[in-house]
């Protein structure tokens, strides 16, 4: 389920970037669904239908992550910490998408060098 998540982060990511090199990730059915003309996602802008594209990504995403959790095991953490602090920072970014779906076509959405390095450190040290 991490996997997972994190792949979804990614996809939802480099969204514009991949397109821009011929790759397109987003299910065809999301796509239609959402009125997204594939060939459009590559442009400078965000496409018409792309917020309801990037939003219905980003729960499947949280939806992820939060399966991921609810499967840890109550010993694991410490033994996980480098998985849930990268959990973390990717949760970061998907946060950032989530509150600016648009961001994607205008760079590569990072969450701060500062706040990766907590979020990383966090798991290492609260990890049970």
């Amino acid at each position: 389920a991490l996997g997972v998540a994190l792949q979804r982060t990614n996809v939802l990511r480099d969204l514009a970037l991949d397109a821009r090199a011929g790759r397109v990730y987003a299910p065809r059915e999301d796509l239609s669904a959402c009125g997204v003309d594939p060939a459009r996602l590559g442009a400078a802008t965000a496409p018409p239908g792309a917020r309801r594209l990037v939003l219905q990504l980003a729960a499947r995403a949280r939806e992820a992550f939060a399966r991921a959790k609810s499967a840890l095991p109550g010993d694991a953490g410490r033994a996980l910490a480098p998985a849930l602090g990268m959990a973390g920072a990717y949760e970061g970014v998907l946060a950032r998408i989530e509150q600016d779906p648009g961001r994607v076509w205008r760079e590569r959405v990072r969450a701060p060098l500062a706040e990766r390095a907590a979020r990383i450190l966090a798991a290492a040290l609260f990890s049970k």
